[in-house]
Protein backbone atom coordinates (compact mmCIF):
# COMPACT_ATOMS: atom_id res chain seq x y z
CA UNK A 1 0.00 0.00 0.00
CA UNK A 2 1.22 3.91 -0.97
CA UNK A 3 1.60 5.92 2.00
CA UNK A 4 -0.32 8.45 2.84
CA UNK A 5 1.62 11.38 3.62
CA UNK A 6 3.08 14.91 2.38
CA UNK A 7 5.47 13.04 0.11
CA UNK A 8 3.12 11.27 -1.71
CA UNK A 9 0.85 14.26 -2.09
CA UNK A 10 3.32 15.78 -3.79
CA UNK A 11 4.00 13.26 -5.99
CA UNK A 12 0.44 12.60 -6.90
CA UNK A 13 0.00 16.51 -7.62
CA UNK A 14 3.24 16.55 -9.80
CA UNK A 15 1.51 13.82 -11.40
CA UNK A 16 -1.45 15.35 -12.11
CA UNK A 17 -0.52 18.74 -13.13
CA UNK A 18 2.17 17.52 -15.36
CA UNK A 19 4.76 18.77 -12.52
CA UNK A 20 8.61 17.44 -13.04
CA UNK A 21 10.97 16.26 -9.90
CA UNK A 22 12.50 20.12 -9.83
CA UNK A 23 8.65 20.91 -8.60
CA UNK A 24 8.20 18.39 -5.64
CA UNK A 25 11.52 19.49 -4.42
CA UNK A 26 11.10 23.42 -4.73
CA UNK A 27 7.18 22.39 -2.82
CA UNK A 28 9.55 20.21 0.07
CA UNK A 29 12.04 23.33 0.77
CA UNK A 30 8.60 25.91 0.75
CA UNK A 31 7.26 23.39 3.66
CA UNK A 32 10.53 23.03 5.43
CA UNK A 33 10.86 26.90 5.52
CA UNK A 34 7.39 27.69 6.52
CA UNK A 35 7.50 24.99 9.29
CA UNK A 36 11.27 25.82 10.57
CA UNK A 37 10.87 29.83 10.89
CA UNK A 38 7.30 29.93 11.96
CA UNK A 39 7.87 27.61 15.00
CA UNK A 40 11.29 29.47 16.12
CA UNK A 41 9.86 32.72 16.17
CA UNK A 42 7.42 31.41 17.97
CA UNK A 43 9.49 30.14 20.53
CA UNK A 44 11.64 33.29 20.28
CA UNK A 45 9.16 35.47 20.89
CA UNK A 46 7.88 34.01 23.93
CA UNK A 47 11.14 33.29 25.33
CA UNK A 48 11.69 37.30 24.95
CA UNK A 49 7.60 37.79 26.54
CA UNK A 50 8.73 35.31 29.55
CA UNK A 51 12.21 36.86 29.98
CA UNK A 52 11.03 40.63 29.93
CA UNK A 53 8.21 39.64 32.72
CA UNK A 54 9.80 37.16 34.91
CA UNK A 55 7.07 37.48 37.52
CA UNK A 56 4.97 35.01 35.50
CA UNK A 57 8.17 32.05 35.17
CA UNK A 58 6.94 30.65 38.70
CA UNK A 59 3.47 30.28 37.49
CA UNK A 60 4.85 28.61 33.97
CA UNK A 61 7.09 26.42 36.08
CA UNK A 62 4.35 25.52 38.39
CA UNK A 63 1.71 24.65 35.41
CA UNK A 64 4.59 22.63 33.68
CA UNK A 65 5.55 20.66 36.54
CA UNK A 66 2.03 19.62 37.81
CA UNK A 67 1.45 18.41 34.47
CA UNK A 68 4.65 16.28 34.43
CA UNK A 69 3.74 14.78 38.22
CA UNK A 70 0.55 13.70 36.62
CA UNK A 71 1.37 11.41 33.80
CA UNK A 72 4.92 12.00 32.71
CA UNK A 73 5.77 13.65 29.32
CA UNK A 74 3.32 12.40 27.26
CA UNK A 75 1.22 14.07 24.39
CA UNK A 76 -1.76 14.45 27.04
CA UNK A 77 0.38 16.06 29.99
CA UNK A 78 1.53 17.97 27.19
CA UNK A 79 -1.94 19.16 26.28
CA UNK A 80 -3.02 19.96 29.94
CA UNK A 81 -0.03 22.34 30.45
CA UNK A 82 -3.30 24.90 29.48
CA UNK A 83 -0.76 28.69 30.99
CA UNK A 84 1.83 27.58 28.96
CA UNK A 85 -0.53 27.08 26.03
CA UNK A 86 -2.09 30.69 26.68
CA UNK A 87 1.00 32.44 26.94
CA UNK A 88 2.10 31.20 23.85
CA UNK A 89 -1.22 32.27 22.26
CA UNK A 90 -1.30 35.36 23.99
CA UNK A 91 1.89 36.19 22.39
CA UNK A 92 0.77 35.72 18.84
CA UNK A 93 -2.01 37.50 19.45
CA UNK A 94 0.21 40.54 20.56
CA UNK A 95 2.90 40.48 17.51
CA UNK A 96 2.00 37.56 14.95
CA UNK A 97 3.83 37.40 11.80
CA UNK A 98 2.86 40.24 10.40
CA UNK A 99 0.03 42.22 9.25
CA UNK A 100 -1.77 40.11 6.94
CA UNK A 101 -2.05 36.75 6.65
CA UNK A 102 -3.80 33.73 4.02
CA UNK A 103 -2.55 35.44 1.30
CA UNK A 104 -5.00 35.06 -2.06
CA UNK A 105 -5.80 35.84 -5.71
CA UNK A 106 -8.75 36.54 -6.59
CA UNK A 107 -10.27 34.64 -9.43
CA UNK A 108 -13.38 36.36 -10.15
CA UNK A 109 -14.25 39.80 -9.62
CA UNK A 110 -16.75 40.54 -6.42
CA UNK A 111 -18.91 43.67 -5.45
CA UNK A 112 -19.44 43.50 -1.94
CA UNK A 113 -22.75 45.16 -0.69
CA UNK A 114 -21.24 48.81 0.48
CA UNK A 115 -20.26 48.94 -3.11
CA UNK A 116 -16.67 47.87 -2.55
CA UNK A 117 -14.90 46.43 -5.48
CA UNK A 118 -12.25 43.68 -5.27
CA UNK A 119 -11.05 42.85 -8.99
CA UNK A 120 -9.91 39.97 -11.06
CA UNK A 121 -6.10 38.98 -10.05
CA UNK A 122 -5.65 41.16 -6.79
CA UNK A 123 -3.66 39.75 -3.98
CA UNK A 124 -5.38 40.18 -0.68
CA UNK A 125 -4.76 38.77 2.81
CA UNK A 126 -6.75 38.56 6.00
CA UNK A 127 -6.10 41.73 8.08
CA UNK A 128 -4.69 39.56 11.15
CA UNK A 129 -2.86 42.53 13.06
CA UNK A 130 -5.74 44.45 12.82
CA UNK A 131 -7.79 41.60 14.14
CA UNK A 132 -5.76 40.93 16.99
CA UNK A 133 -6.16 44.35 18.20
CA UNK A 134 -9.53 44.70 17.81
CA UNK A 135 -11.05 45.65 21.42
CA UNK A 136 -14.54 44.65 19.92
CA UNK A 137 -13.23 41.05 19.94
CA UNK A 138 -10.55 41.05 22.65
CA UNK A 139 -11.27 42.40 26.03
CA UNK A 140 -8.45 44.69 26.87
CA UNK A 141 -6.78 43.92 23.56
CA UNK A 142 -4.03 46.94 23.82
CA UNK A 143 -2.69 44.71 26.71
CA UNK A 144 -0.75 41.52 26.87
CA UNK A 145 -2.77 38.80 29.62
CA UNK A 146 -0.39 35.98 29.27
CA UNK A 147 -3.83 34.17 30.84
CA UNK A 148 -6.42 35.06 28.96
CA UNK A 149 -6.94 32.01 26.92
CA UNK A 150 -6.28 29.83 30.02
CA UNK A 151 -9.19 31.50 31.77
CA UNK A 152 -11.42 31.47 29.05
CA UNK A 153 -10.98 27.58 28.87
CA UNK A 154 -11.78 27.35 32.34
CA UNK A 155 -14.65 29.44 32.78
CA UNK A 156 -16.75 27.78 29.70
CA UNK A 157 -17.66 24.50 28.14
CA UNK A 158 -15.86 25.68 25.00
CA UNK A 159 -12.19 25.01 26.54
CA UNK A 160 -11.30 23.94 23.00
CA UNK A 161 -12.24 26.72 21.48
CA UNK A 162 -9.49 29.13 23.32
CA UNK A 163 -6.09 26.32 22.15
CA UNK A 164 -3.32 27.62 20.98
CA UNK A 165 -4.15 25.08 18.15
CA UNK A 166 -7.54 26.44 17.32
CA UNK A 167 -8.52 28.26 14.68
CA UNK A 168 -11.13 30.52 13.97
CA UNK A 169 -11.60 34.14 12.09
CA UNK A 170 -10.29 35.81 15.24
CA UNK A 171 -7.07 33.48 15.42
CA UNK A 172 -5.49 33.28 12.33
CA UNK A 173 -1.96 31.80 13.36
CA UNK A 174 -2.63 28.68 11.79
CA UNK A 175 -4.91 29.99 9.21
CA UNK A 176 -8.69 28.59 9.23
CA UNK A 177 -11.01 26.52 7.55
CA UNK A 178 -9.70 24.48 4.72
CA UNK A 179 -6.34 26.38 5.05
CA UNK A 180 -5.66 25.50 8.46
CA UNK A 181 -1.94 24.08 8.93
CA UNK A 182 -1.91 20.71 9.29
CA UNK A 183 1.00 20.39 11.42
CA UNK A 184 -0.15 22.82 14.05
CA UNK A 185 -0.92 20.24 16.64
CA UNK A 186 2.79 18.62 16.07
CA UNK A 187 3.92 22.41 16.00
CA UNK A 188 2.64 23.37 19.27
CA UNK A 189 3.75 20.29 21.08
CA UNK A 190 7.22 20.81 19.96
CA UNK A 191 7.14 24.40 21.03
CA UNK A 192 5.68 23.79 24.24
CA UNK A 193 8.54 20.87 25.07
CA UNK A 194 11.25 23.60 24.07
CA UNK A 195 9.87 26.20 26.45
CA UNK A 196 9.44 23.73 28.94
CA UNK A 197 12.89 23.08 29.08
CA UNK A 198 14.34 26.33 28.75
CA UNK A 199 12.62 27.53 31.58
CA UNK A 200 14.87 25.00 33.49
CA UNK A 201 17.10 27.80 34.10
CA UNK A 202 16.32 31.37 35.31
CA UNK A 203 16.00 34.09 32.57
CA UNK A 204 16.02 37.13 32.07
CA UNK A 205 16.79 39.84 28.91
CA UNK A 206 20.09 41.62 28.64
CA UNK A 207 20.26 45.48 28.39
CA UNK A 208 17.59 47.36 30.29
CA UNK A 209 15.44 44.37 30.38
CA UNK A 210 12.90 45.53 28.19
CA UNK A 211 10.78 43.93 25.33
CA UNK A 212 12.89 44.33 22.75
CA UNK A 213 11.40 45.78 19.37
CA UNK A 214 10.83 44.21 16.50
CA UNK A 215 11.19 45.35 12.83
CA UNK A 216 8.69 45.16 10.15
CA UNK A 217 9.98 43.77 6.50
CA UNK A 218 6.99 44.79 4.27
CA UNK A 219 4.24 43.22 5.72
CA UNK A 220 5.96 40.78 8.15
CA UNK A 221 7.23 41.02 11.36
CA UNK A 222 11.04 40.18 12.35
CA UNK A 223 12.10 39.78 15.58
CA UNK A 224 15.31 41.85 16.97
CA UNK A 225 18.55 40.46 15.67
CA UNK A 226 20.15 42.22 18.63
CA UNK A 227 18.71 41.51 21.86
CA UNK A 228 20.31 39.49 24.29
CA UNK A 229 18.75 36.74 26.96
CA UNK A 230 20.56 35.58 29.68
CA UNK A 231 20.57 32.60 31.17
CA UNK A 232 21.72 30.92 34.66
CA UNK A 233 21.37 27.43 36.09
CA UNK A 234 19.17 27.36 38.64
CA UNK A 235 20.39 26.11 42.18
Amino acid sequence: DRQDDFLMWLAKAARDSGGSMESILTSILVVNFAAIHTSSMTVTSTLFQIASQPEYIAILREDILDAIKAEGWTKGSVNSMWKLDSFIKETQRWQGFGIGTLPSQVLKTVTFSDGTIVPTGMHIHAAQAATYRDSTIYEDADTFRPFRFSEKRGQTDQSTRHQFVSTSPEHLIFGHGKHACPGRFFAAIVIKIFLSHLLRYDVKMGGDGSLPENVMIGTSTILSSKAKVLFKRRQ
